[in-house]
């Protein structure tokens, strides 16, 4: 049965439906025109344009969405939103946006090898993955400094920086603030004190092929280059696992994380 929506509405639909798939970064730029639906379709366009259509059927896929996707931070945010009468609109178009996106295509997942890069740090300095790994395992965290999750995480992975260095691991900060940000990642990283290296991926490149949907997304790999943890998102209390896979990697002896 066709949902409730004008015809020429649902025969948009119905091309979203039966096109084929393309990537996140163009569904981004994408999804706030309706006219891009019949060229530039995926699940999650299909989706969230049709949403827009019907505001019955935006909560069926916000719902939807939390449901698939219950640990991601985005879902427990909407979820919160949704319980609220009157809950921002808008916020909620946005929060289901970025969930269907993670649901659009799959993310480069543990036991993935992960894609080599050669970026430049703030201070010029080349930062080349391969390189790294040559001296150990690679822990990757991609952030940028107008993400509040992303802020909130900074001191944690710093800490784990600091315990870790000396024991062979390498800790980046994978930037995403782009060309346009770029000032104001040093002065972010003066004020909250963060001395672990900082690679600046200016267009997205690398976080696109390693489909992160998500910030922060922090990748822990061997020094095979194989991804042994992936977590996206930041919660309090999450990095107990990290900690745990970091030990085992290395091969030390547990001991209390801070």
């Amino acid at each position: 049965m066709a949902p409730p929506m004008a015809p020429a509405k649902w025969l948009v639909y119905r091309r979203l439906r039966d096109a084929p798939r393309n990537t996140p970064s163009q569904l981004y730029r994408l999804h706030h025109s309706r006219s891009c639906s019949a060229s530039h379709p995926d699940w999650a366009a299909k989706s969230f344009i049709y949403a827009r259509y019907d505001n019955s059927g935006f909560r069926v896929l916000a719902r939807q969405a939390i449901c698939i996707l219950p640990d991601s931070p985005y879902s427990g945010m909407l979820r919160r939103i949704l319980q609220t009468a009157g809950g921002n609109v808008k916020l909620c178009y946005l929060l289901t946006l970025f969930l269907t996106l993670s649901l659009a295509a799959p993310a480069v997942q543990a036991e993935d090898t992960a894609p080599d890069f050669n970026l430049r740090s703030p201070e010029g300095k080349r930062i080349h993955l391969k390189s790294l790994l040559e001296e150990g395992p690679v822990l990757l965290d991609f952030w940028a400094t107008w993400c509040k999750p992303c802020v909130k995480a900074m001191p944690k992975l710093q800490k784990v920086y600091d315990k870790y260095k000396d024991q062979g691991l390498t800790v980046v900060g994978v930037n995403e603030d782009g060309p346009r940000g770029q000032a104001k990642v040093k002065p972010f990283l003066r004020s909250k004190k963060l001395t672990f290296p900082i690679a600046l991926d200016l267009d997205s490149s690398v976080a696109n092929r390693m489909r992160v949907t998500a910030y922060p997304t922090t990748l822990l790999l061997d020094q095979d280059g194989m991804i042994v943890y992936r977590q996206a998102g930041f919660t309090s209390g999450q990095e107990a696992k990290l900690i745990a896979e970091i030990e085992q990697i290395l091969g030390v002896a547990e001991t209390d994380s801070e």
